[in-house]
C-alpha cells in the first residue's frame, strides 16, 4: 500500500527553530517519525515544501519536495498536488485541513479545530472565506476525519453533519524531551536572556483573541494590586492578527515592566521556560487539544487551565480549573495554587503521571490502524 502524507508543516518542526514547536509542526513531525519506527511494509510519500531541510532516511519513505508554487494554499489544492498525484498515484492520501481537488482512491483528513468558521470575528475575511470553503469540501470527501479530542469530534459531527463512523478522536502525544531535567544554570541563563528578573507565571500560545491573553493580563493585574505579589508574567508565542491590541493593553496596564513577551522560542528555551516557571496558566477559550498543557505537566510545572472545550480532556485531575471568561476567577485560581505548596506538589505529581499516558507512538499506531481499515 502506498500512502501520501501532506508534510508542509514539517519545515516548522525541524532543527528546533523558533516557532517550530507549534501544534501542526509537532504533530506531523512526530507522526512521521513514529510511523517510520513501526511500519516497514507500506510505502510512504512525504510531500514537503521546496525549502524544507527534512529528510527521513528509510527505504520505504520517499521525501518529495514540491515546487515553490506549493507554498500557496490555493495552488497547492488545485495544481501542485493534483499534478503530483496524477503522475504518481497513492492508495491513501492523508491531508491536514485540505484535500487536493482530484479524484483520489482513499483519503484521511486531520483537523484539530476550525475556529475560523465558528468564531469568524477572530480572523481576517481573507482567511475565513477560502479556508472555510476548503475545509468543508475536504470533510465531505474524506473517508476518515481524525481529531485530537472527543470535544472536537463532537464539534465536527455537529457542524458538518457527517456520520459518526467517519470521525475518530486520537489524543495527541507529548515529546519525550519535556521529561528531561534541565540544568539550573541554563535556566538562570535563559532568565537573563529574556530579562526575567523574578519568579514568574508562564503562558504559552500565540497572541491573538481566542487565546484569551487579554483576560489573563487583567487577572495578573488584579493579583499585583491585591497583595504583596511579586511574580512576573511571561507570554511565549507569536504575534498574530490583532495582537497590537494586546500590546496596548500591556502598556496601559500599569505593570508593563512585569509582563514579558518572548515571541517564538526554540525548543530548548521552551523547555527551560516551563521548568523555571512557578505556575503554568492556559486561559484559552477554544482548543482542539492543548499541547502546552501536556508539555507543562511533563516538565513538572503545576497547571491552572480553562474549564472549556478540549482542555479538561488533556488536564484531567492534574489541573486546577477556572472560568476563562472571568478575570477575577482566573486570578483567584492562580493565587490558590501559588499559595498552597501541598496543592502544588500534588499537581506536579499527578501532572507528570498523566503526561506519561500521552505518547506519539500511540498516535501513530492508531493512525496506521485507520490506514489499514479504509484501504
Amino acid at each position: 500500500m502506498k500512502i501520501g502524507i501532506d508534510c508542509r508543516f514539517l519545515n516548522r518542526a525541524i532543527e528546533q527553530k523558533p516557532g517550530g514547536n507549534t501544534g501542526h509542526g509537532v504533530y506531523i513531525y512526530n507522526l512521521v517519525k513514529n510511523l517510520s519506527a513501526i511500519d516497514n511494509q507500506n510505502e510512504y510519500n512525504l510531500y514537503l515544501l521546496n525549502d524544507c531541510d527534512y529528510k527521513l532516511e528509510k527505504s520505504n519513505f520517499n521525501n518529495k519536495r514540491m515546487s515553490k508554487l506549493h507554498n500557496n494554499g490555493y495552488l497547492r489544492s488545485v495544481l501542485t498536488f493534483p499534478v503530483e498525484l496524477w503522475r504518481n498515484p497513492v492508495d491513501i492520501f492523508h491531508g491536514l485541513y485540505s484535500i487536493p481537488m482530484l479524484k483520489l482512491k482513499r483519503t484521511v483528513l486531520t483537523m484539530f479545530e476550525f475556529s475560523w468558521l465558528l468564531f469568524p470575528q477572530y480572523y481576517s475575511k481573507r482567511v475565513t472565506i477560502p479556508a472555510g470553503a476548503m475545509i468543508k469540501m475536504a470533510v465531505s470527501r474524506a473517508n476518515m476525519v481524525i481529531t485530537g479530542s472527543k470535544f472536537m469530534k463532537e464539534e465536527v459531527l455537529n457542524y458538518f453533519k457527517i456520520p459518526e463512523e467517519r470521525v475518530e478522536a486520537i489524543p495527541l502525544g507529548v515529546d519525550e524531551v519535556f521529561f528531561e531535567h534541565m540544568n539550573e544554570a541554563d535556566i538562570r541563563d535563559m532568565r537573563k536572556r529574556f530579562k526575567i528578573e523574578a519568579d514568574y507565571i508562564l503562558a504559552v500560545g500565540d497572541l491573538w483573541p481566542k487565546k484569551n491573553v487579554e483576560r489573563l493580563i487583567a487577572a495578573f493585574c488584579i493579583l499585583r494590586k491585591s497583595k504583596n505579589f511579586d511574580l512576573e508574567l511571561v507570554l511565549t508565542g507569536g504575534n498574530l492578527w490583532k495582537s497590537e491590541q494586546l500590546f496596548q493593553k500591556i502598556h496601559s496596564s500599569g505593570f508593563k515592566d512585569k509582563i514579558i513577551t518572548t515571541g517564538y522560542v526554540s525548543l530548548r528555551d521552551l523547555k527551560l521556560l516551563y521548568q523555571g516557571a512557578q505556575l503554568f496558566v492556559f486561559p484559552s477559550l477554544y482548543e482542539g487539544f492543548g499541547l502546552p498543557v501536556l508539555e507543562a505537566m511533563a516538565s513538572k510545572t503545576p497547571v491552572v487551565v480553562s474549564n472549556v472545550s478540549s482542555i479538561p480532556e488533556v488536564a484531567g485531575d492534574a489541573g486546577v480549573y477556572f472560568d476563562p471568561y472571568n478575570a477575577e476567577n482566573i486570578a483567584s485560581t492562580m493565587l490558590k495554587v501559588i499559595d498552597n505548596s501541598e496543592l502544588r506538589e500534588g499537581l506536579i505529581k499527578r501532572g507528570r503521571e498523566r503526561a506519561e499516558k500521552f505518547t506519539w507512538l500511540k498516535v501513530s499506531e492508531r493512525t496506521l490502524h485507520i490506514y489499514r481499515k479504509i484501504a
